[in-house]
């Protein structure tokens, strides 16, 4: 586990919750330095934070139409690492059917990073909102998240990420559906719930995926 600083670049060109995650980074033990980005930066960063609420489709538009999208993808394939919040996680996916009402698509390609897609909830009830406690799958070299399993953390949204188990870090369950809580592939790691709004361990779990 390293215990060297890392300077992190927050995207904020997505609506989010930017200031409270802008917050909650600051705090960490480990951070040198937080970032907000809102275009293409001529800088790089040993961290990328993807947050994200409300519609995919207008997410990934707003992700390319400030070329972003390029920027996080180099990120990526250089190496660096990638954290992608909420909406943030979804987008890291190939495709989603959450598209715009009366768009032509029936899905909508995403930035193709994680294989795998956004599907919508089975649940008459949505969007789920409220405390659910996850179940860590497995452990991981790289990040240790087991002391976080059965532990609470709190959730918005109405889609899920539908990806192979090697994926699946963590695990929770909403109206008798199962949803991917944390996924990771290498440099990069997706967190369906908000840390951020999440109180001590959600603070804690955040502190921890910065700095494994």
């Amino acid at each position: 586990m390293s215990n060297v600083n890392t300077k992190i670049g927050l995207i904020a060109a997505v609506p989010g919750n930017v200031m409270n995650l802008y917050r909650a980074l600051s705090s960490c033990s480990n951070v040198d330095n937080v970032e907000i980005i809102q275009q293409y930066p001529n800088t790089t960063y040993e961290t990328l934070i993807l947050p994200g609420v409300g519609h995919f489709q207008n997410a990934i538009e707003k992700l390319h139409e400030t070329k972003l999208n390029e920027y996080i993808k180099n990120h990526v394939a250089s190496g660096g690492k990638l954290i992608g919040i909420c909406l943030g996680m979804q987008l890291l996916f190939e495709k989603s059917e959450e598209v715009k009402s009366g768009s032509s698509f029936t899905q909508i390609d995403g930035l193709g990073i994680l294989k795998g897609r956004v599907v919508k909830l089975k649940s008459k009830m949505l969007p789920h909102i409220g405390w659910n406690n996850i179940s860590v799958e497995k452990g991981n070299s790289k990040c240790e998240l087991s002391k976080y399993d059965n532990r609470y953390f709190y959730f918005v949204h109405s889609y899920k990420a539908l990806c192979d188990n090697e994926l699946i870090v963590a695990k929770t369950e909403y109206d008798g559906e199962i949803i991917p809580a944390i996924v990771r592939y290498e440099n990069v790691i997706g967190i369906q719930f908000h840390p951020e709004k999440s109180h001590k361990d959600g603070l804690a779990l955040l502190n921890e995926v910065v700095r494994c």
